[in-house]
């Protein structure tokens, strides 16, 4: 493993270490915190400061970070941020819990944001692992405008030590809805959650094996895994969906659902889209009150195709032809832009096993690919719905245990009831690691 890691050091490093005070021999987890323009950090690192210790030492990376073309109001936030965080880990610096700052205030603006300051944390919680020999060690992803739930750090460690073949983690995540400024602000939050939960949900029904929460403050990876994967992008937003999504294609990532982040509700314009934005747009808007999202019928056609593809292995060309000409329009035109022909000669003839077939195939029918056939299904058939309706739709077909908690006429359910059915739905119905 050390090769690994040696080889991405030559080939991905971007600086050499920056932090000369030598680790603790017992770190085991680096939390990685971007910073930009930020007024929230101290309670973010309280937040962290009260969690119960594990028993490994813990270093948090604050990764203050700006572009060369930022204004001069969020260069000088910075400022007053750097100066806060080191007057916060002078006095609270403990043996077991090391916080340090990490200075970028003139990153190109080509690749300058999040997935950037991102990537400058992890790679230096990487070094910082492999100084002592730890590349099972942990290098946990959070933003600096969230908290966390008591138990963060020890139900962390605890996860990965049940499941030690494990490369990764998606944490369980709860936006509070106490914390919105006001009702409509607060209707919008739900929404937006209650869509990403139900996206999630509806792809894993369609058959997309390796659909996951790709919300950047819920990140967890272990050292080696991340060198093995090229480490993080430099995305100036979705920078979570790509790696996480890369994450799960190891089949060895899983939810933690046993503590939570709370992510911030707030309005932000920092990235072109995520919460802040959703929640602006939504906020901001004269139209219908609630969020759209996807379609489920583009998820049933979805289910129907991922469903014949994955049984496919033994199918001629003919076979794929009868079943294609069966399909609707856009998903024929859609699969027929995949080459679809094409990839499912190229699988079969690299493959000699149905378990081969598929999860050759299942590097292809993965989360990107199934997140551009929503798109394409939404432009040219099925538009958009009201998200308290997608979500509906999808409790009503699937088989769950938290049906009877439903008290009320199904129609009537209040959105922020559908939220906490869809927030336990989640921590109940989890994935875990499948090593082959």
């Amino acid at each position: 493993m050390s090769g690994t890691i040696d080889h991405y050091f030559k080939r991905y490093l971007q600086y050499p270490q920056q932090i000369e005070t030598p680790p603790s021999p017992s770190l085991g987890m680096v939390v990685v915190v971007p910073c930009y323009n930020e007024p929230d950090l101290l309670a973010t690192l309280d937040s962290l400061h009260q969690a119960e210790p594990p028993s490994c030492a813990v270093e948090v990376l604050v990764v203050l970070n700006s572009s060369e073309r930022s204004p001069d109001e969020h260069l000088a936030r910075n400022q007053q941020t750097r100066d806060e965080l080191e007057a916060w880990a002078n006095a609270h610096n403990q043996p077991q819990l090391q916080v340090y700052g990490l200075w970028h205030p003139n990153l190109p603006r080509k690749t300058a944001g999040v997935g950037a300051a991102r990537k400058i944390g992890m790679d230096e919680a990487l070094s910082r692992l492999y100084s002592i020999e730890k590349p099972e060690g942990l290098i946990v992803c959070l933003d600096a405008d969230c908290t966390v739930a008591p138990n963060y750090f020890t139900a962390i460690e605890d996860e990965f030590a049940r499941f030690p073949e494990a490369t990764g983690a998606a944490i369980h995540y709860e936006h509070p809805l106490d914390l919105s400024p006001s009702e409509p602000h607060r209707q919008a939050i739900i929404d937006y959650e209650l869509h990403l939960r139900y996206y999630v949900r509806a792809l894993r029904y369609a058959g997309i094996q390796h659909a996951c929460h790709t919300v950047g403050s819920t990140m967890v990876v272990r050292a080696n895994a991340y060198a093995r994967m090229g480490g993080m992008n430099r995305r100036k937003a979705g920078e979570d969906f790509y790696f996480m999504v890369k994450l799960a294609k190891t089949n060895l990532s899983f939810d933690l659902t046993s503590t939570t982040v709370y992510p911030s509700p707030r309005i932000s314009l920092r990235v072109p889209f995520g919460t802040g934005k959703a929640i602006h747009a939504m906020t901001e808007s004269s139209g219908p009150p609630e969020w759209p999202t996807y379609h489920p019928q583009s998820f049933e056609e979805l289910k129907q195709a991922s469903k014949y593809l994955m049984q496919a292995f033994t199918s001629s060309s003919q076979d794929d032809k009868d079943w294609l000409s069966q399909q609707s329009k856009p998903m024929q035109q859609f699969l027929s832009e995949q080459n679809l022909h094409d990839r499912l000669a190229e699988t079969r003839s690299n493959t000699t096993s149905v378990e081969s077939y598929q999860r050759r195939l299942l590097q292809w029918l993965d989360p990107f690919v199934a997140m551009k056939w929503v798109h394409f299904s939404r432009d040219r058939d099925w538009p958009n719905v009201p998200v308290a309706d997608a979500a509906r739709w999808l409790w009503v077909l699937e088989d769950t245990a938290e049906k009877p908690m439903l008290q009320t006429s199904w129609a009537d359910t209040d959105r922020v009831s559908l939220l906490r059915l869809y927030r336990r739905w989640d921590q109940t119905h989890s994935i875990r690691p499948t090593p082959r």
